[in-house]
Protein backbone atom coordinates (compact mmCIF):
# COMPACT_ATOMS: atom_id res chain seq x y z
CA UNK A 1 0.00 0.00 0.00
CA UNK A 2 2.79 2.34 0.81
CA UNK A 3 4.44 1.67 -3.04
CA UNK A 4 1.17 2.31 -4.36
CA UNK A 5 0.72 5.87 -2.24
CA UNK A 6 4.69 6.99 -3.16
CA UNK A 7 3.68 5.79 -6.98
CA UNK A 8 0.66 8.01 -6.79
CA UNK A 9 2.54 10.86 -5.54
CA UNK A 10 5.73 10.50 -8.56
CA UNK A 11 2.38 10.47 -10.89
CA UNK A 12 0.95 13.88 -9.91
CA UNK A 13 3.60 16.91 -8.79
CA UNK A 14 0.76 19.19 -7.38
CA UNK A 15 -0.80 15.97 -5.39
CA UNK A 16 2.56 15.31 -3.97
CA UNK A 17 2.69 19.02 -3.02
CA UNK A 18 -0.65 18.70 -0.89
CA UNK A 19 0.55 15.37 0.50
CA UNK A 20 3.55 16.85 1.51
CA UNK A 21 2.01 19.96 3.23
CA UNK A 22 -0.62 17.79 4.68
CA UNK A 23 1.77 15.55 6.47
CA UNK A 24 4.06 18.53 7.55
CA UNK A 25 0.67 19.43 9.81
CA UNK A 26 0.21 15.96 10.87
CA UNK A 27 4.02 15.23 11.95
CA UNK A 28 3.41 18.81 14.52
CA UNK A 29 0.60 16.59 16.45
CA UNK A 30 1.85 15.30 19.55
CA UNK A 31 -0.80 12.21 19.14
CA UNK A 32 2.45 10.62 17.43
CA UNK A 33 4.45 8.38 19.26
CA UNK A 34 7.56 7.03 17.99
CA UNK A 35 6.54 3.39 19.39
CA UNK A 36 2.97 3.58 17.12
CA UNK A 37 4.77 4.53 13.76
CA UNK A 38 5.81 1.90 11.35
CA UNK A 39 9.37 2.53 9.56
CA UNK A 40 8.22 2.24 5.21
CA UNK A 41 11.76 1.09 4.24
CA UNK A 42 13.72 2.29 1.87
CA UNK A 43 13.84 5.91 0.54
CA UNK A 44 11.01 6.99 -2.41
CA UNK A 45 12.77 8.92 -5.00
CA UNK A 46 9.73 11.76 -5.90
CA UNK A 47 11.43 12.74 -8.84
CA UNK A 48 11.81 16.30 -9.76
CA UNK A 49 9.82 19.26 -9.45
CA UNK A 50 10.97 21.93 -11.57
CA UNK A 51 10.19 25.88 -11.75
CA UNK A 52 11.41 28.88 -13.53
CA UNK A 53 13.13 31.65 -12.40
CA UNK A 54 14.74 34.99 -13.92
CA UNK A 55 18.35 35.38 -12.52
CA UNK A 56 20.25 33.69 -14.69
CA UNK A 57 21.06 30.52 -12.86
CA UNK A 58 20.37 27.17 -13.22
CA UNK A 59 19.99 25.42 -9.52
CA UNK A 60 19.54 21.77 -8.66
CA UNK A 61 18.80 20.90 -4.95
CA UNK A 62 18.06 17.32 -3.74
CA UNK A 63 15.88 17.76 -0.14
CA UNK A 64 15.34 14.69 1.87
CA UNK A 65 12.83 14.50 4.60
CA UNK A 66 10.61 12.33 6.45
CA UNK A 67 7.04 12.21 6.16
CA UNK A 68 4.41 10.29 8.53
CA UNK A 69 1.09 9.57 7.44
CA UNK A 70 -2.04 7.51 8.83
CA UNK A 71 -2.94 4.43 6.58
CA UNK A 72 -5.87 2.35 7.76
CA UNK A 73 -5.12 3.37 11.42
CA UNK A 74 -1.45 2.79 11.27
CA UNK A 75 1.56 5.65 11.35
CA UNK A 76 3.86 5.04 8.29
CA UNK A 77 7.14 6.93 8.60
CA UNK A 78 8.36 7.23 4.94
CA UNK A 79 11.98 8.35 3.90
CA UNK A 80 11.66 10.34 0.43
CA UNK A 81 13.82 12.68 -1.46
CA UNK A 82 12.79 14.93 -4.04
CA UNK A 83 15.05 17.26 -6.56
CA UNK A 84 13.66 20.88 -6.87
CA UNK A 85 14.79 22.37 -10.50
CA UNK A 86 15.34 26.12 -11.08
CA UNK A 87 15.48 26.53 -15.09
CA UNK A 88 16.07 30.37 -16.54
CA UNK A 89 13.33 31.64 -18.27
CA UNK A 90 15.48 31.95 -21.25
CA UNK A 91 15.67 28.24 -21.38
CA UNK A 92 11.69 27.39 -21.76
CA UNK A 93 10.68 30.17 -24.01
CA UNK A 94 11.34 30.61 -28.35
CA UNK A 95 14.53 31.66 -29.06
CA UNK A 96 13.31 34.57 -31.46
CA UNK A 97 10.30 36.38 -31.58
CA UNK A 98 8.60 40.10 -31.50
CA UNK A 99 5.99 42.25 -29.64
CA UNK A 100 4.15 44.62 -31.84
CA UNK A 101 2.37 47.37 -30.84
CA UNK A 102 2.35 47.36 -27.46
CA UNK A 103 0.33 50.34 -26.03
CA UNK A 104 2.36 51.25 -22.88
CA UNK A 105 -0.60 52.59 -20.89
CA UNK A 106 -1.48 48.91 -21.02
CA UNK A 107 1.09 47.65 -18.78
CA UNK A 108 1.92 50.78 -16.06
CA UNK A 109 4.82 48.88 -14.48
CA UNK A 110 6.28 47.48 -17.75
CA UNK A 111 6.22 51.61 -19.17
CA UNK A 112 7.96 52.24 -15.80
CA UNK A 113 10.68 49.98 -16.14
CA UNK A 114 11.33 50.74 -20.03
CA UNK A 115 11.69 54.64 -19.33
CA UNK A 116 14.43 53.99 -16.44
CA UNK A 117 16.04 52.32 -19.74
CA UNK A 118 16.37 54.59 -21.70
CA UNK A 119 17.13 57.16 -19.57
CA UNK A 120 20.03 55.24 -17.99
CA UNK A 121 20.94 53.31 -21.11
CA UNK A 122 24.76 53.14 -21.32
CA UNK A 123 25.26 49.91 -19.04
CA UNK A 124 22.50 47.88 -20.28
CA UNK A 125 23.52 48.58 -24.23
CA UNK A 126 24.43 45.40 -25.95
CA UNK A 127 27.28 47.01 -27.30
CA UNK A 128 29.62 48.30 -24.06
CA UNK A 129 30.62 51.60 -23.78
CA UNK A 130 32.60 52.90 -21.45
CA UNK A 131 31.88 56.22 -18.92
CA UNK A 132 34.66 57.35 -20.84
CA UNK A 133 33.94 56.57 -24.53
CA UNK A 134 30.23 56.71 -23.99
CA UNK A 135 29.61 60.49 -25.41
CA UNK A 136 31.97 59.51 -27.87
CA UNK A 137 30.12 56.88 -29.67
CA UNK A 138 27.83 56.87 -32.51
CA UNK A 139 24.78 55.31 -30.69
CA UNK A 140 25.03 58.11 -27.86
CA UNK A 141 25.11 60.37 -30.60
CA UNK A 142 21.99 59.02 -32.43
CA UNK A 143 19.65 58.49 -30.09
CA UNK A 144 20.37 60.29 -26.65
CA UNK A 145 22.41 63.45 -27.34
CA UNK A 146 19.56 65.60 -27.71
CA UNK A 147 17.78 64.42 -24.77
CA UNK A 148 20.95 64.88 -22.36
CA UNK A 149 20.90 67.76 -20.69
CA UNK A 150 24.88 67.29 -20.24
CA UNK A 151 25.02 66.88 -23.77
CA UNK A 152 28.23 67.38 -25.51
CA UNK A 153 29.19 68.28 -29.33
CA UNK A 154 28.31 65.80 -31.73
CA UNK A 155 30.51 63.33 -33.05
CA UNK A 156 30.72 65.54 -36.11
CA UNK A 157 31.64 68.94 -34.19
CA UNK A 158 34.35 66.69 -32.64
CA UNK A 159 37.46 69.15 -33.14
CA UNK A 160 41.11 67.51 -33.65
CA UNK A 161 41.85 69.72 -29.98
CA UNK A 162 39.31 67.24 -28.34
CA UNK A 163 35.31 67.15 -27.22
CA UNK A 164 34.16 70.63 -27.25
CA UNK A 165 32.96 71.85 -24.25
CA UNK A 166 30.27 74.03 -22.38
CA UNK A 167 29.85 77.36 -23.76
CA UNK A 168 29.88 79.02 -19.71
CA UNK A 169 32.33 76.49 -18.08
CA UNK A 170 34.31 75.26 -21.23
CA UNK A 171 34.11 71.51 -19.50
CA UNK A 172 31.83 68.37 -20.16
CA UNK A 173 30.04 66.78 -17.24
CA UNK A 174 29.91 63.05 -16.77
CA UNK A 175 27.03 62.81 -15.57
CA UNK A 176 23.84 61.59 -17.85
CA UNK A 177 20.57 63.10 -17.43
CA UNK A 178 18.52 61.61 -20.42
CA UNK A 179 15.49 62.13 -20.49
CA UNK A 180 14.16 60.33 -23.35
CA UNK A 181 10.12 60.60 -24.70
CA UNK A 182 8.85 56.98 -25.16
CA UNK A 183 6.16 56.71 -27.73
CA UNK A 184 2.95 56.12 -27.16
CA UNK A 185 3.32 52.28 -28.41
CA UNK A 186 6.58 50.46 -29.64
CA UNK A 187 8.02 47.30 -31.36
CA UNK A 188 10.16 44.64 -29.63
CA UNK A 189 12.18 42.15 -31.02
CA UNK A 190 14.08 39.46 -28.77
CA UNK A 191 17.00 37.06 -30.38
CA UNK A 192 17.76 34.67 -27.45
CA UNK A 193 19.79 32.77 -30.08
CA UNK A 194 22.84 35.17 -29.47
CA UNK A 195 24.84 35.18 -26.28
CA UNK A 196 24.00 37.50 -24.67
CA UNK A 197 20.85 37.86 -25.68
CA UNK A 198 19.59 40.87 -27.57
CA UNK A 199 16.37 43.29 -27.05
CA UNK A 200 15.58 45.58 -29.81
CA UNK A 201 13.44 48.37 -28.77
CA UNK A 202 13.05 51.74 -31.06
CA UNK A 203 16.02 50.16 -32.79
CA UNK A 204 18.17 50.51 -29.96
CA UNK A 205 19.55 46.94 -28.99
CA UNK A 206 19.77 46.04 -25.31
CA UNK A 207 21.62 42.87 -23.78
CA UNK A 208 18.91 40.71 -22.51
CA UNK A 209 20.90 39.69 -19.74
CA UNK A 210 21.62 43.17 -18.13
CA UNK A 211 18.10 43.90 -18.17
CA UNK A 212 16.15 43.46 -14.36
CA UNK A 213 14.57 40.07 -13.87
CA UNK A 214 11.10 41.60 -13.57
CA UNK A 215 11.79 42.95 -17.30
CA UNK A 216 12.95 39.66 -18.73
CA UNK A 217 10.32 37.63 -16.92
CA UNK A 218 7.64 40.31 -19.05
CA UNK A 219 8.91 39.46 -22.30
CA UNK A 220 9.30 35.83 -22.38
CA UNK A 221 6.18 34.95 -20.73
CA UNK A 222 4.11 37.78 -23.08
CA UNK A 223 1.13 36.58 -24.20
CA UNK A 224 -1.70 38.41 -26.39
CA UNK A 225 -4.56 39.26 -23.61
CA UNK A 226 -8.01 40.13 -24.61
CA UNK A 227 -8.47 43.76 -23.96
CA UNK A 228 -4.65 44.37 -23.67
CA UNK A 229 -2.59 45.70 -26.67
CA UNK A 230 0.22 43.29 -28.15
CA UNK A 231 0.95 40.99 -30.41
CA UNK A 232 3.44 38.21 -29.86
CA UNK A 233 5.21 36.42 -33.05
CA UNK A 234 7.10 33.79 -32.63
CA UNK A 235 10.09 34.75 -35.38
CA UNK A 236 12.21 31.55 -37.60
Amino acid sequence: MIRKLVLALRSNFCLALTFVCLLLLISQKDSFAQSDTVDAGRQYDLDTIKFLNTYQKNVSLLHSDTLIVQIEGKYYRIPYKVTLKSVDVADNTPKRFSISSLALRDYPDFSRRLKNIFDNPRERLYTYYSPKDWRFSEEYDRYFRQYDENRSATVSEQTDEGLLGDETTGKTSSIDKIDFPLPATVDIEVNLEKDPGLVRILEVDFNFNKLDPEMKSFLVNFRDTRGKSGNRNILD
